[in-house]
This record gives structure tokens, sequence and C-alpha cells, in this order.
């Protein structure tokens, strides 16, 4: 297998054919996760509209036009009345950063976000009961007598576990519109430094905040949509009892796009417990194998961002 990243290997936001559904996408979230990608990618998409007007040539609220004064003047709010290159930088970042509050993260107060009522949470709901519906299907499969969860939600496992999960993405979710105020703040100082003008900006600040979405806002859309419903199969096992379901089974998604680590972990099974805490070393050692892949990863899907394996039962 020739060297790639892991996203490069794993994460995939195409549709699937119907023959090929099944092989590409084990955990059958790929709508869910095609929805959680559109909230995120709107969102960033409403900041750079905001950026591109607010700093290119339709406001020029830098005063980056060659011969622009500096004085306050009655522009549209986001022409920034302040009168020094400082100021005005000041009055960028309180801008920008009050947009990403309003536009991305949309913060609430901790217990709302525990009760999942921030805009992330839905997607990971759905996909917590997706996992827990196919972990019934697949124990049934298995021959396993169990009665069917009608209500998932209220099971206290799974007001548990999504607690959890709620309150990590959000976080997550908050670093990484942390990193693009930061990623935004220092494109403008350099901007200033060089004297770019309104359009170079607004290119400039528009590419480092979309940059931040594919690599990292897009990336936790995939990763937790596959983290939720991970718990939510390990959650169902658990339930069925350590005496009918005591070890998981990695499986991959069977494609080309399988990543080495991936690769290494299929058909292994591991203890229940065990998924749940325990790691995995794996040493790139292969010919054509990055070796900045060598590393430790967790047992439970995914193991690593982008991932998109599942977990079978083991019946005994």
């Amino acid at each position: 297998m020739s060297a790639k990243t892991l996203t490069e290997c794993c994460a995939t936001d195409a549709t699937p054919t119907a023959n090929a559904e099944m092989s590409s996408d084990p955990t059958n979230t790929l709508p869910i996760r095609h929805d959680f990608l559109n909230g995120v990618r709107r969102r960033f998409r409403r900041v750079r509209g905001l950026l591109r007007r607010t700093v290119g040539y339709e406001n020029d609220a830098l005063h980056l036009k060659k011969g622009t004064s500096l004085a306050p003047n009655a522009e549209p709010r986001e022409t920034f009345r302040v009168s020094t290159r400082q100021g005005l930088q000041q009055a960028f970042d309180d801008w920008f950063s009050q947009a990403v509050e309003d536009e991305i993260l949309e913060p609430l107060p901790p217990s709302q976000i525990k009760d999942g009522q921030h805009w992330t949470s839905q997607y990971v709901r759905a996909s917590y009961e997706k996992g827990w519906k196919n972990a019934e299907g697949r124990l049934m499969q298995e021959g396993v007598s169990i009665a069917a969860v009608e209500e998932v939600f209220d099971q206290p496992v799974a007001k548990s576990a999504l607690r959890r999960i709620y309150t990590s993405t959000f976080s997550d979710m908050q670093e990484i519109t942390e990193a693009a105020k930061i990623a935004v703040r220092q494109e403008v100082a350099r901007g200033f430094a060089e004297g770019v003008n309104p359009r170079e900006m607004a290119r400039r600040v528009t590419k480092k905040t979309r940059d931040i979405q594919r690599t990292r806002a897009e990336t936790l859309a995939r990763t937790k949509t596959i983290d939720a419903y991970s718990e939510a199969t390990l959650d169902r096992y658990e339930q069925a009892g350590v005496d009918t379901v005591s070890h998981g089974e990695w499986a991959t998604a069977g494609d080309s796009r399988v990543c080495p680590i991936c690769m290494a972990l299929e058909g292994r099974t591991f203890k229940i417990p065990e998924m749940r805490g325990g790691t995995f070393e794996f040493a790139a050692e292969d010919e054509g194998v990055d070796d900045s892949l060598a590393g430790s990863y967790q047992l439970k899907p995914p193991a690593h961002p982008n991932g998109r394996c599942t977990i079978l039962p083991v019946v005994n």
C-alpha cells in the first residue's frame, strides 16, 4: 500500500452506490455524517461570507485601500470606527470572535449542552440510536434471543453515554473555533504588515477559515459520528450480558481506502471492556507505509480521526 495520510485513506463524503454501501459504510451512518458535515459547512460558509464583505472591497472595514482615511466615518456597521492600525486590529479581532461564536459555535450553558440542546447533539443522538439498533440486529442474526429496546434514550446507560459525548463534542468544537480565531488574527496582522489590498486580505482570511473547516471541523463531524455509534454498539452488547457477548470483533469497511492501522486490526477480537479503554500499538514497518502512522491507537472505533470501522459481536 502506498503511503497515505489517514484522511486520504479513511475520509469520504461521497454517497456509495447501493451495491457498495455495506462495504464502504459498515456503520450505515453515512446519511448522518453527511448531515453533520453539511451543518459544519453551512456555518463556516456564513462566516467566510461575512469576512469577504467586511474585509474586501465591499466594506473595506480595515481601511486597506490606498489613500483611505482612518478617521471615523458613517460606513456600515462592518466598518470599524477607529483611527489607528492597532485599534483596527483589535476591533476586527473582537468582531470576528463574536461572529465565530454566533455562527459556528453557538455556545450554551454546560447543563444545556449535557442535555443535548447544542446543535451538534442531534447528529450524536442519531448515530447513537443507529449503533444501538444495528447492534440488536447483529445479535439477532447470530441467534441471540433478545427483546428489542423501543425507547433507547430511556436507558440509563444511553443517557450517561450521550451526556459524555455531547460535552466532548462541544468542547472539541470550541477548540476548533478558537483555532480559527487565532489563525485569522495572525493572517490579518501579516496582511497589515505587508500592506495588502482588501481583495488579497479577504482571500487570505477566508482561506484560513476554510482550512480550519476542512482539516478540523469536518474531521470532528465524521469522527464523533462513529464514536457515538461505537459507544452505543458496546452498550448494547454489554446489556445482552457477558455470557452472551464477551468479545467484539474489529471490522473494517473492506475497501481500498482502509488504512494500514485498521487493516492490522481487521478480524481481531477483544473483550468488551478492553475495547472501551484499551489501546493498540501500530508499528509502521511495511514498505510504503507512512512512518508517521506509528503510534498508539484506541481499540474502540474510530481508532483515529476519520475512521469508519465497526464492532461485530462474538457470541459465546
